[in-house]
């Protein structure tokens, strides 16, 4: 964890006060919001024993962190609150978002969503194609083989092995499959 840029933190820490007061809910404004670096499938969480909001550094680069904060400071608020009977996004949780002015929750949080996927470095594929070079370990004495995408040399042929010889098996690179 690490903390927020200022720039960041004071936006976070004046919009938890505001919603402290909206939401009568006193102890929300205490909660603290960090980045966490290890988030990459989620752009925010709330972690209600700890009193802190962790954002993903995607996050931060968004034009929708008020929403994102706002979402998770909906959960905190409720679990400060000691509401045990709310669900995660159920309606005491819609109730908490309609008066913070976000009127259509779930559509402003796939918009956050769209956003962060769109921003996300794309990561090239792993590279499989039919061209790759293989190699065969093959046992000179009874004939038989195996195949691998790397010589191994440590192997040996089990059959010659039981029956007291070495079991040195011959690597030999077969030509790529086209």
């Amino acid at each position: 964890m690490r903390p927020l840029p200022p720039k960041a933190a004071t936006r976070a820490r004046r919009l938890l006060i505001r919603l402290a007061r909206r939401w009568a809910a006193p102890d929300l404004s205490t909660v603290a919001v960090v980045v966490n670096p290890s988030l990459s499938r989620t752009l925010a969480r709330c972690v209600i024993g700890a009193k802190r909001i962790e954002t993903s550094p995607r996050a931060l680069r968004l034009a929708a962190l008020d929403a994102i904060l706002t979402h998770e400071a909906a959960h905190a608020a409720l679990a400060l609150a000691g509401v045990a009977t709310a669900r995660p996004h159920g309606p005491e949780w819609r109730r908490l978002m309609t008066q913070a002015g976000i009127a259509h929750p779930t559509a402003a949080l796939w918009r956050c969503r769209l956003a962060a996927a769109t921003r996300r470095p794309t990561l090239k594929p792993a590279r499989r194609s039919a061209t790759r070079v293989r190699y065969e370990h093959w046992c000179p004495v009874c004939q038989s083989s195996r195949t691998a995408a790397r010589p191994v040399k440590a192997w040996r042929c089990r059959a010659c092995v039981q029956a007291g010889l070495p079991g040195i098996l011959e690597i030999t690179r077969e030509a790529p499959r086209r």
